[in-house]
């Protein structure tokens, strides 16, 4: 997954950068032909506040995340 990533981040910059030699015919153009659609589980801590005032903020944080 993580090789897969970085291949993908590779070959962003190289489209990102093209070379200077080529020229502009328009808008770039990527099609994504496969690829995982599953979620990947990660874990997630609660958010702990400092004071009282920002508990409910704290919660409210941790319920986006997650």
């Amino acid at each position: 997954m993580i090789k897969q990533l970085l291949k993908l981040m590779i070959m962003s910059a190289f489209l990102a950068f093209p070379a200077q030699s080529q020229e502009s015919s328009g808008p770039l153009r990527i099609e994504i032909t496969e690829g995982i659609i599953e979620p990947m589980p990660i874990a997630v801590t609660q958010f702990l506040a400092e004071n009282t005032g920002a508990e409910t903020f704290a919660a409210q944080l941790t319920d986006v995340v997650i």
